[in-house]
């Protein structure tokens, strides 16, 4: 399978404009929860400016080293965790190689739309509530990357067809064409996301 290489300018603008149409409003909802939490409030603020940090300084390439991404997953989960109840059980699992993580590259803020769906949909407010973020690799190129949510039935997830999943889906097509593939289903109250992607190697 050969990769799309998107060197046409229109192509590139496209891509970066899908890269920051993804999020801002999970970021302004968020911010207004720090605000009613004092006491998770340094912790929340500190990842949050490590995101940021991310978003203004490191995705206006291409593809990142994929450790870059995964310290950005990592942020992300514990900036919501620092405002969510305290029983709300996420679970964060990486089982990818320290090699892996610093050869291969990624597609900056690829990772985002699974993220934000889980902890839109989550149903915070039960004590049953689970989130669930798994990385590994298959082989020496792909990488698996799922997110599981519990949710409740006053707040169903819709299969991956948002307007960040969209965006995800027209920057995969756009940069990776045929090597990835997104499967997602909804059962028991468990939604599944599951991304599967073929990598190439960082170059410095």
């Amino acid at each position: 399978m050969k990769k799309v290489h998107p060197s046409d300018p229109l192509r590139q603008l496209e891509i970066s404009n899908l890269k920051f149409e993804l999020n801002p409003h999970t970021f302004k909802n968020v911010l207004q929860q720090i605000q009613s939490l004092s006491l998770s409030t340094n912790r929340a603020i500190e990842n949050l400016m490590q995101i940021l940090n991310y978003m203004l300084y490191d995705t206006d390439k291409e593809q990142v080293k994929l450790q870059q991404e995964i310290d950005f997953m990592i942020s992300y989960k514990k900036m919501q965790q620092s405002i969510l109840p305290g029983f709300v059980d996420i679970i964060f699992t990486n089982n990818l190689s320290e090699t892996f993580m610093q050869e291969k590259a990624i597609a900056p803020l690829l990772t985002v739309a699974f993220l934000e769906n889980a902890f839109k949909h989550a149903d915070t407010d039960s004590k049953n509530c689970s989130i669930s973020i798994s990385l590994h690799n298959t082989d020496a190129d792909t990488l698996v990357y799922t997110i599981e949510n519990s949710f409740g039935t006053n707040n169903p997830p819709k299969a991956a067809s948002g307007i960040g999943f969209k965006n995800m889906r027209r920057r995969l097509d756009l940069m990776y064409a045929n090597e990835y593939e997104i499967i997602s289903e909804s059962k028991n109250n468990l939604f599944t996301a599951i991304l599967t992607i073929k990598l190439q190697s960082h170059e410095d």
